[in-house]
């Protein structure tokens, strides 16, 4: 088993720190954290194939999804944590940290996908990626007095054809605007919501 050759924990402690291999092995022994890593493996895949890569319409669709998936783990995320202000139990507690880091882990491996499609769709032009990060990070995509995920979902999905299009709260460092469309003749509208 792949786990148990490369990532058992006394290989781990060789390259971590003791308190983050704890924590990663605790992540590798989780029924949830072994069955959804397929799938993101094969998402990461999806994003880096060269055909597909920057197809509009198809990065559209993956965002979608993915936004989909992370106000669905920050949601659980929020659950668990507030579970966790509101027990005493020590046994419970350790369940509630487990379910979280699981749940961060997922965050993370989403903004990290996120991260690569922005990247790529610019180029690696490190300069214009520094300035687009210097604002205050959005945090939890939250609902507030409207469906702002529904919202972006809908306008990533509708976005003129034959643009290339990112949410920028799928990264973790776009923050400015909601959105950035690239058109075929080099323009980039940074579109807010």
């Amino acid at each position: 088993d792949f786990y148990e050759k490369y990532l058992a924990p006394e290989s781990l402690y060789m390259i971590l720190d003791e308190e983050f291999a704890n924590k990663f092995s605790k992540l590798l022994h989780d029924s949830g954290y072994k069955t959804n890593l397929e799938s993101f493996v094969s998402l990461l895949r999806w994003t880096r194939m060269p055909l597909l890569k920057k197809s509009g319409l198809f990065m559209a669709v993956m965002q979608t999804n993915m936004l989909r998936y992370l106000v669905d783990f920050q949601r659980v995320l929020k659950k668990h944590k507030d579970e966790y202000k509101m027990t005493s139990d020590s046994r419970k507690k350790n369940e509630l940290e487990r379910k979280m880091l699981v749940e961060k882990q997922w965050i993370r491996t989403l903004y990290t996908i996120g991260d690569g499609i922005a990247w790529r769709a610019f180029s690696f032009n490190r300069p214009l990626l520094r300035i687009m990060s210097e604002n205050s990070s959005p945090g939890e995509i939250a609902q507030i007095d409207y469906d702002y995920v529904k919202v972006l979902r809908s306008v990533l999905a509708n976005a003129p054809r034959f643009t290339f299009r990112i949410a920028n709260d799928l990264t973790r460092f776009l923050r400015i605007a909601d959105l950035t469309i690239f058109y075929r003749d080099g323009r980039v509208l940074l579109y807010e919501i």
